[in-house]
Order: structure tokens, then sequence, then C-alpha cells
């Protein structure tokens, strides 16, 4: 029985898979801070309980602009091999969608997706895209740019 967790960046649905996720943290409580020369979609890393974890902000990663941390924003703090994180900035949380509810459709990814990346429909009037550790962890298109 696949669980996702569905989000929010600017204003589109995303989901990912609760098996990826450690913890959620509320991201205007905790201190992110800045790697000189990072690339863009890099806010900056975190120390989670002892252990240095980079957040990515999801939003500029996949191409759309930075949003500002608000009191809704959250970072989804994922599992990445046997020791390590990622911690994922997002805009808001929105529930937990059990995929294999009648009302959870699955249909055909976009032409320019990977075969394993699922769209789900959740609500007749609303797709969500599946986020996964390929695009958190992936190249993203502006890693040659630079902040700082």
């Amino acid at each position: 029985m696949a669980k996702f967790i569905k989000f929010h960046l600017g204003g589109q649905a995303f989901g990912m898979d609760v098996l990826l996720i450690q913890e959620i943290l509320l991201a205007d409580e905790i201190r992110i801070f800045d790697v000189p020369n990072a690339p863009k979609f890099l806010k900056g890393i975190i120390n989670l309980r002892g252990t240095l974890a980079p957040i990515v902000n999801l939003g500029i990663k996949i191409g759309r602009p930075a949003d500002v941390i608000t009191d809704k924003s959250r970072v989804i703090v994922c599992k990445v091999g046997p020791a390590g994180v990622v911690g994922v900035l997002v805009d808001e949380l929105a529930e937990l969608v059990d995929a294999d509810k009648p009302e959870t459709d699955p249909i055909t990814s976009r032409s320019d997706m990977p075969d394993d990346d699922v769209v789900i429909s959740h609500k007749e009037e609303d797709l969500t895209q599946i986020i996964t550790m390929a695009d958190i962890l992936g190249e993203g298109d502006d890693t040659a740019e630079r902040s700082g």
C-alpha cells in the first residue's frame, strides 16, 4: 500500500513517498547556515542532532522561483543511504495520500519524465507529481550557477 505526503510548491501539488521521509521540521524555526559558492538550489545546511544536513530548495531545483520561508514552510528530512539525510524545503504540507484508494488513479507520465516517475490524481481537479530522490539529488539545471 503506497502512501505519499502531499505538499505545495509555487501553487502546484507534489507528493513524496512516505518511506523516504525521516521527519518534518518547521522551516521558520530552524537555523539554516549559508554555504559559500553553493549551487542556487542549495539553501544551506542545518545541524540535525549532530549530523550536517544539506537543505535543498526544491522549487529552485525543479525550475520554479524561490519562495520566502513562512510559518507554513516545512523542511522534509529524507533518508539518503544508511546514515545520510537531506532536507527538502517546501511551501506547505497538504495531506497524506493513500495511492491505492479508488479516487487515486495512475495516469501516463509526460514524455520528458523518466518512466519510473508517476503522476497521481488524488481528486478529479487536482494532479500531483511525485518527487523522487533522483529529482532531489540529481543535477539541477542551474548547478553551474553559484550563489553567494
